[in-house]
């Protein structure tokens, strides 16, 4: 699976330090060298690096990394034109959050792009709501229009037209949206409220720190 070209820098930074030193470099150093506030964002890279197959940890010992890929490949072709609509925050409506703009993502976060990609939007995460799955506050999410969900889905969800990116779960009597963070208790819909889905989590971008 080829390589975004941040992600492509990222392990290109990592396998100098093998090549140099004979080992990766620490969380610490990654996070220096690319002035990352957060450590959390060094996981996230290594976890998408490694889903793709180019990293091999040990559980505890980042030291212990083995590079699987040569990483040459070209990077991911991008689609322009996706539109930003906004924010998407507790509290705030995505359609009083229109900004205009657009941002290029990785042509595997759509599918059926050569068709267009009108079905697709992103907004930008505020908040720490979802970091237990990689989404940061800051977060660009890239999301596809889509009404219905399945059990467990990461989706964008307007609940009496306040839009929140959270897991889908339907049980007997209600609707319950989970955040991955212990801090926020799930948010309970029931019949009777002003409830849509208007997309379903597809990917993220992440710019600078």
């Amino acid at each position: 699976m080829a390589l975004t070209a941040k992600q492509k820098v990222f392990l290109d930074f990592i396998l100098s330090s093998l090549k140099t030193r004979g080992y990766a470099p620490t969380h610490a150093e990654i996070a220096k060298h690319f002035q990352f506030s957060s450590r959390a964002t060094v996981t996230t890279y290594l976890e998408i690096l490694e889903r793709k197959g180019y990293l091999r940890r040990e559980a505890h010992a980042w030291q212990g990394v083995e590079v699987l890929v040569n990483p040459a490949a070209p990077a991911e072709p991008l689609v322009p034109q996706i539109p930003v609509l906004g924010k998407v925050a507790a509290g705030r409506p995505i359609e009083a959050l229109k900004v205009g703009q657009s941002v290029e993502v990785p042509a595997q976060m759509v599918k059926g792009f050569a068709k267009g990609f009108q079905n697709y939007f992103a907004l930008e995460v505020e908040g720490d709501s979802m970091i237990g799955d990689g989404i940061l506050d800051r977060d660009i999410v890239v999301v596809q229009r889509q009404p219905t969900a399945e059990q467990g889905q990461i989706v964008i969800a307007e609940v009496d037209h306040e839009a929140t990116i959270k897991r889908f779960y339907k049980k007997k009597k209600h609707i319950e949206l989970h955040s991955s963070n212990p801090k926020y208790p799930p948010i309970l819909v029931y019949p009777g409220q002003d409830f849509k889905i208007s997309g379903h989590f597809c990917g993220l971008l992440r710019f600078g720190s």
